[in-house]
């Protein structure tokens, strides 16, 4: 079962950006300007991460899962995903592509860095690559649901 986070702060800015200039109902859209290799862990489970797992799950890009720092959460399911440690990622266990969705982006990236993980982005990086294009009508409504059941 889903976590309730809706609503959450931001939220209706990322559906209202989402939402805006979309070119059909059907959710038929151009995802060309998405480069990030599938699939996709994001770090950070707070309210950074969600968002980026909310407009990720409306282009239909695989998510992995959560990964953070704070040992609470290990191995807990948040919005439906499992949250991992670095250690997992480090150790092979899990993998994806890294998008760094937390205030303490820095301190994280060199973390990443010194575990010789370089396959990661910022979520400012990809929340400016993602917004080029917005994803289907028909998707988003469909993920905004899933979040309200």
């Amino acid at each position: 079962m889903l976590l309730r986070v809706w609503p959450m702060p931001e939220m209706c800015r990322s559906i209202d950006l989402c939402l805006t200039g979309l070119a059909d109902e059907d959710g038929d859209r151009d995802q060309e300007n998405i480069t990030i290799q599938q699939p996709v862990l994001i770090y950070g489970a707070g309210v950074y991460g969600r968002r980026i797992l909310f407009d990720l799950r409306c282009r239909e890009i695989a998510v992995v899962g959560f990964l953070d720092g704070n040992r609470n959460l290990w191995g807990k399911e948040i919005d439906g995903m499992c949250c991992y440690s670095l250690q997992d990622v480090a150790g092979g266990a899990v993998k994806g592509t890294i998008i760094v969705a937390s205030i303490f982006r820095e301190e994280i990236a060199q973390v990443l860095k010194d575990k010789g993980i370089t396959s990661f982005w910022f979520k400012e990086d990809y929340e400016r690559i993602a917004m080029k294009s917005a994803p289907g009508r028909g998707k988003i409504l469909e993920v905004i649901a899933a979040y309200e059941e």
